[in-house]
């Protein structure tokens, strides 16, 4: 018993040694760069964000080879998908833009961030937008279907330029 002690002990010295010797005597050392370019040295470690779901459906949002028929499908996309995550089917509950961005950002019964809330697709106050800068009306027709409407260019609702398109359920 006491041999085993022994053969410990004195490998804890051997260790302490060696990291005595090896490790630079002081902290300056640690963070100074080699001014050496052949030199190799570690890179600091980079912490990788993963976009989130909606973000990647949202990809094209907008761009000018799409048109606002796609935009609000991508839209619909993303909910319908939110929707099945969060074992939510009542759509009553997202009466407004306000709610359905809301609840995309993260206000939802998980508590589950679909689309960061830096999105290009919300605007400075927070609304979903279409791709001329216009709040989307969100309507929903029943428990499991919701209509996006955009109004196109001239920003007036109700008329012959607005787009209309409603979830598949």
């Amino acid at each position: 018993m006491k041999r085993s002690w022994l053969i410990t002990i004195g490998l804890l010295i051997v260790l302490l040694w060696l990291l005595a010797v090896w490790l630079p005597k002081d902290k300056q050392s640690l963070s100074t760069v080699s001014p050496d370019p052949d030199a190799h040295s570690i890179a600091p470690l980079s912490v990788a964000t993963n976009p989130l779901p909606g973000d990647v459906l949202l990809e094209s949002y907008g761009n000018t080879n799409t048109t606002i028929r796609t935009d609000l499908r991508q839209i619909l996309r993303v909910f319908d998908n939110a929707l099945v995550l969060v074992k939510q089917s009542d759509t009553r509950h997202y009466a407004t833009n306000e709610d359905l961005a809301d609840f995309l950002r993260g206000k939802n019964w998980n508590q589950t961030s679909f689309v960061s809330p830096g999105s290009k697709i919300f605007g400075a106050d927070g609304r979903i937008l279409d791709r001329w800068g216009n709040p989307l009306h969100v309507h929903p027709v029943s428990t499991g279907k919701i209509e996006l409407r955009s109004t196109g260019p001239d920003g007036i609702a109700w008329n012959a330029d607005d787009v209309l398109v409603d979830s598949p359920m």
